[in-house]
Formats: C-alpha cells, sequence, structure tokens
C-alpha cells in the first residue's frame, strides 16, 4: 500500500481497525528504536500488536523487537554522584516510579530497560532517572564546596571597547554571517583561494561552503543589500575569522559615500590605534581588493596586522555597488 500521508486509499478514520507501520532510515539501530517507540505508544492503548518478519539479504529477523535490555547498578555509585545517601531499596523505588523494573542484590541493582527508552545510554542515565524518581525537591540544600566569582571574558571585554570606539566614530555595528563561499570571499574580492580555508563537509547551501578569513566581505555584502538606502552608509564589525582551524578576533569597516577616500581611511586607523594605545606604521600594499596606492598595510610592533585603503572598483561593481568605498580591517588578537 502507498503511505498514509497523501493518500486516500489509506487514510486514518475513527473507523480504522488496522495500522501498518513502516521506519525508513539509515541506520538500523536507530530505525528500531523509533518503531519501538511508536509501538509502545500504540500499545498502551489497548492495541494488538503484531511482529513482520524482515528478510535481509543476509539475515531474516522479526520487527518490532519490544525485548527489554539489562544494566547493572551499583547502588554505592549513584549515591556518591547524586550526593545523597542512598540505599538500594531507594534506588529501586526510584527507578520504579520511572518505569523500570528492578532487582537487587546487595549493592547491586539489575535493571530492566523498556524498549522504547531509547535514551539510556550509560549508566549515569539511570543515575539521572534514580533523581528524577526520588525527587530533586527532596535533596538537601547545600552551598557549593568551592567559591567561585563570575567575570566576563576577556575578548568580551575587548569587543565592547572597540564597539565603543567605533560608535563614537558614527558607525552602526552590524553582525554579518561567519559562513561564505569561495565566490564571494575570494573571486569577487579579486583574491586568490589560500589553504588556510576551513571548508564545511556537507553545506546545505552553496551560499554558505566555508568559514571566512577576513571580515570585509560581508561587510560590502550588507552594503550591496543597503545600496536602496541614502549615503554615507558606515558600518563595521567586531568579529571572529577562522584560520588553520584557529580563530581570531577582527576589527573591520567600510564607508560608502561618493567622497570616500584614503585619507578618510587613514584617519580613522590614526583614531582607532590611538584609542587603543598602540603605536603603528603603513607600508605599501599589493592587496588586489584595492585600489593600487591609495591603500596600505598596517604594521605593529614589524608584524602586519591589517589593511586600510579605497576599495577596487571592479570588486565595487562585484557586489553591484557604484560609489567610493573605503575599509579597514585589523587583526585584534
Amino acid at each position: 500500500f502507498p503511505p498514509i500521508i497523501n493518500s486516500e486509499l489509506t487514510r486514518v478514520t475513527a473507523d480504522t481497525t488496522g495500522l501498518f507501520i513502516e521506519v525508513t532510515g539509515l541506520d538500523s539501530s536507530c530505525v528500531n528504536h523509533a518503531l519501538n517507540i511508536v509501538v509502545t505508544a500504540l500499545a498502551e492503548r489497548d492495541t494488538i500488536v503484531d511482529g513482520v518478519t524482515v528478510n535481509n539479504e543476509t539475515s531474516t529477523a522479526v520487527t518490532p523487537d519490544l525485548t527489554c535490555t539489562r544494566r547493572t547498578l551499583q547502588t554505592g555509585e549513584a549515591a556518591k554522584l547524586l550526593g545523597i545517601p542512598l540505599s538500594g531499596s531507594d534506588c529501586a523505588h526510584a527507578l520504579n516510579r520511572m518505569g523500570f523494573n528492578t532487582t537487587v542484590n546487595g549493592d547491586k541493582i539489575t535493571v530492566e530497560i523498556p524498549p522504547y527508552r531509547s535514551d539510556i545510554l550509560h549508566t549515569y542515565d539511570l543515575i539521572e532517572d534514580i533523581a528524577i524518581g526520588y525527587g530533586y525537591k527532596n535533596f538537601p540544600a547545600q552551598l557549593p564546596g568551592t567559591a567561585t566569582i563570575g567575570a566576563r571574558h576577556e575578548s568580551s571585554v575587548v569587543k565592547d571597547a572597540l564597539s565603543e570606539i567605533m560608535i563614537g566614530l558614527g558607525y552602526l555595528e552590524v553582525m554579518p554571517f561567519t559562513l561564505t563561499n569561495k565566490m564571494v570571499h575570494f573571486n569577487w574580492m579579486q583574491k586568490t583561494p589560500t589553504d588556510d580555508v576551513v571548508y564545511v563537509e556537507n553545506p546545505i547551501s552553496k551560499d554558505y561552503t566555508m568559514l571566512r578569513t577576513t571580515l570585509l566581505q560581508g561587510l560590502l555584502k550588507i552594503l550591496a543589500a543597503n545600496k536602496h538606502h541614502e549615503l554615507p552608509q558606515k558600518i563595521f564589525e567586531v568579529g571572529d575569522v577562522v584560520k588553520n582551524n584557529k580563530n581570531a578576533l577582527h576589527l573591520a569597516l567600510v564607508s560608502i559615500h561618493p567622497k570616500a577616500n584614503y585619507t578618510e581611511a587613514k584617519s580613522l586607523v590614526d583614531a582607532i590605534m590611538r584609542e587603543q594605545g598602540q603605536y603603528y606604521t603603513v607600508a605599501e600594499s599589493n592587496d588586489a581588493a584595492f585600489i593600487s596606492r591609495r591603500c596600505a598595510d598596517i604594521y605593529v610592533q614589524n608584524k602586519k596586522v591589517g589593511i586600510t585603503g579605497e576599495i577596487h572598483p571592479q570588486v565595487i561593481r562585484n557586489f553591484g555597488l557604484e560609489n567610493p568605498i573605503i575599509a579597514v580591517e585589523i587583526e585584534i588578537r
């Protein structure tokens, strides 16, 4: 018969007396667990469950297999993990409340796990059910043995400080996606793909196939999505990039308007570095995403940490934009 969905022939009504349940999947264990859950849920409603013989190329099996599995639990382990004194009868009573059959033999408890409890993967899962069956409200309240003081993560402090600087300079913060694709990240930016990129193994969309190594292309995409708004538009992002499987924190900004030029970009770098108390130098850059001789690499302590300048006209056209754009991107940490 065809499946129930979209089939008049197998429509389920209040007069239906028989159902054929089929579960399809790539993993036999997951398929059988799913079948057991559905079948036992129906069995609780006074239904009769019949098995089906499944013939494979190498074996024959009758499904559903509603055999209970067994696990052995140490009472002392449960008491130690939960931090309360528990006897074998206490654990057994709690497990019985949770739908398990138990047999107590001294410090050991043999637990029968129903076929629908596919979530029981470890002894700790049974101990969790003991805690639920015992009742969390019955646990004695006490202060933790170790006192800790919460504090903001250092990277969060740095991000907020940079955001405050950029907002003070009249820029609006945005948060583009971390995922991108080779076309936007490299081709539109006139760059050659590098070996430090982390690619998504099974991307769900051709638009998101890799983790970004820079921030600028994401900001340019946002400008492209907002080109119907009036100019100037000034946006920035403080976010992570990924190179060679390692995260790095970057600050990037773009500004689009008819008079955008290198002098404006350089003055922004001056302001950002001054507010951070850092001394920097610049040197001529050959980045293809920028106009030659209207861009510069940024150095701190003789290490290249960023770039500033005017975006190349071809890159501007690649993103469907028309006006001049200045950009800055700096590696923070």
